[in-house]
């Protein structure tokens, strides 16, 4: 994720790196579409703490930074290089190789059709939601449906129209999924737990809403204009502060068992309702497509 993101900024100052660093992290997919929780820059390297915990949103960084990339240098030949996988001397296109991250994603799901959690996605430190194999994240749910979206439009611009076609159609199901599961009448929830807990609503004593679910169902196409109507609300009335928006809120004081980490954090400080810089960057633009350029600025 942190690799994949910090060579999409390098598109718009020297693009050659940007390339390089596609190649590089895709060279460590696996032959199942899965990407790893960090990308070893030597043969001597190995993954250590962090990348040795289970996360589950890596592949969904794909097309979002692919996309910027093509954006700024229109080489969609980059689609048809062949590569090879970590675990496989399989070569196939570049191209196949996004496909089968999002195939992963698609299949990484429970019984209702949500995205699993393990021990953690973009948050890493919640790691207890899903560590039993059961847990969701409405985020990564919507996340995946961006994925999509963005899968599809570069698609289309590769003239691959059926696949296009399929990818929005997978984006427009996982969207009504997450809109049956986890809208809670004012705000999306941020995930569901191992033992069956929807999180991240007003019955929470802490922790009521988080900011990324509200910004991704507005990038993913989920929030209908009635929705986002209560969103916006909800976010200035309970997250909105004059330095920004906290990721969540209220902040945890106390372990949340079936949560994990992240409320173990100083209340305020790093993902514990601090106004933290990346999710207010994925705030800002999720406004900016909406069309209030003033509110995002």
């Amino acid at each position: 994720r942190n690799y994949l993101q910090d060579s999409m900024g390098m598109s718009y100052i020297q693009s050659v790196k940007t390339r390089a660093a596609f190649v590089l992290a895709l060279a460590q997919q696996k032959l199942n579409g899965e990407m790893p929780d960090g990308i070893l820059l030597s043969e001597d390297a190995e993954l250590k703490y962090i990348n040795q915990v289970p996360h589950t949103d890596h592949c969904v960084w794909l097309p979002i930074c692919l996309k910027a990339y093509l954006d700024e240098t229109n080489d969609y030949a980059l689609l048809a290089q062949k590569l090879g996988f970590i675990n496989s001397d399989e070569h196939t296109a570049i191209y196949q190789h996004i496909d089968l991250a999002m195939q992963f994603l698609l299949a990484s799901r429970d019984h209702r059709g949500l995205s699993f959690i393990n021990q953690g996605d973009w948050c890493d430190p919640m790691n207890m939601v899903g560590y039993k194999g059961r847990g969701v994240s409405a985020w990564l749910s919507l996340a995946s449906a961006y994925a999509f979206n963005i899968w599809a439009e570069i698609n289309d611009a590769y003239e691959k129209p059926q696949r296009a076609e399929y990818w929005r159609q997978q984006a427009l199901e996982l969207n009504q999924l997450v809109n049956q599961h986890c809208w809670t009448g004012k705000w999306f929830a941020r995930g569901i737990t191992d033992d069956g807990r929807l999180f991240g609503t007003e019955a929470d004593h802490e922790g009521k809403i988080f900011l990324n679910p509200q910004s991704w169902a507005v990038l993913s196409g989920a929030a209908s204009s009635e929705q986002m109507s209560v969103m916006l609300d909800a976010i200035e009335q309970q997250l909105d502060t004059p330095f920004g928006c906290m990721m969540l809120a209220p902040s945890y004081t106390q372990m949340v068992e079936d949560i994990g980490r992240v409320t173990q954090k100083f209340p305020g400080t790093a993902e514990n309702g601090s106004v933290y810089n990346h999710a207010n960057a994925f705030y800002a633009y999720s406004l900016f497509t909406l069309g209030l350029a003033d509110k995002a600025f």
